[in-house]
């Protein structure tokens, strides 16, 4: 594992609950970038002292159905108009801009307590970043991994699913589970993946006794080749399995939604397992996140794609 020595310094001296937010990096700042962005500064109660945007592209008309710019924000720099929004309710804080294409281990940035990354890209990680923040249908994931390795670098799409206030309450979710200091801490320390249905949160929804965040820890990117975050759940799968057939979603950012069963008994061992799972999306170069749910009080298989968001 590569940590800059400014990280092994942060983990070397910070307590559960005790890190301050003080200097804080996020790269990308569209969509879910943007809102996130605004959210944090507002949920950690001017905590944060220096926010640093890194965001080389202007604002286009296609970014205003999703975002938090407006039209006559159109072809100026997305830091700067998204460092003007957070001066709006946040005068005291030092915003700093990098206009550049980010890239890990080249792009120099000040020295932070955090760095999230919100790019629509999909790229490798090498210890710089501390979370990727993503939607993956309509869930958002936090991914603390560290390194991470891809075999494909890739470009993601929101869904016609997710509009501007979907977003909206998307970055504000990620803005509140990051300023929980005793849950964030656990999820870097443990690089664990987090996962949230944004629908727990709209405005009038009402959350219902299965409704809860799944935190999903990572074992070393063990079993990250297509499934990832499996080897902590497959217990609970194979022992359901002994009793019953169990239904396989897979859903994408292009919306489609498939379904296989895997049928009562079917499941012998963790490879049996995980090969079954790997047949549902064989012919997807991404690779996918593991979680449980309950539909009809039946335990579901989801299939999320690891994604990113234009």
């Amino acid at each position: 594992m590569v940590l800059t020595t400014k990280v092994l310094e942060r983990q070397a001296t910070r307590t559960k609950g005790d890190i301050l937010y003080e200097k804080v990096a996020v790269i990308g700042c569209g969509s879910l970038g943007g809102f996130f962005a605004d959210s944090l500064v507002r949920a950690t109660k001017e905590e944060i002292k220096t926010l640093t945007l890194i965001d080389y592209n202007e604002i286009e008309k296609s970014n205003l159905r999703n975002s938090i710019y407006r039209v006559d924000d159109v072809g100026k720099k997305k830091t700067d108009v998204l460092k003007k929004i957070i001066k709006a309710s946040a005068s005291d804080i030092e915003i700093v801009t990098i206009d550049v294409e980010y890239q890990e281990r080249k792009t120099m940035i000040p020295d932070c307590d955090l760095v999230f990354d919100c790019r629509d890209y999909i790229y490798d990680r090498y210890g710089q970043i501390d979370a990727r923040l993503y939607l993956s249908g309509r869930h958002l994931i936090i991914d603390c991994r560290r390194v991470v390795k891809h075999d494909f670098h890739y470009e993601g799409n929101y869904s016609d699913i997710l509009d501007k206030n979907d977003l909206a309450v998307a970055g504000l979710l990620a803005a509140r589970v990051i300023s929980d200091r005793l849950l964030f801490e656990d999820l870097v320390s443990r690089q664990s993946i987090f996962k949230e249905s944004i629908d727990n949160y709209m405005k009038g929804s009402k959350k219902t006794k299965d409704s809860k965040p799944d935190i999903i820890f990572d074992c070393e990117n063990d079993d990250c080749d297509k499934i990832i975050s499996f080897i902590e759940i497959y217990g609970e799968i194979r022992d359901e399995n002994m009793k019953t057939s169990i239904p396989v979603y897979k859903r994408s950012v292009d919306n489609k939604l498939s379904k296989k069963i895997i049928g009562k008994g079917e499941i012998s061992s963790y490879n049996k397992a995980k090969r079954i799972l790997e047949s549902v999306v064989s012919y997807d170069f991404r690779r996918y996140l593991v979680f449980l749910e309950k539909i009809d009080g039946k335990m579901t298989i989801i299939l999320l794609a690891e994604t990113g968001g234009a």
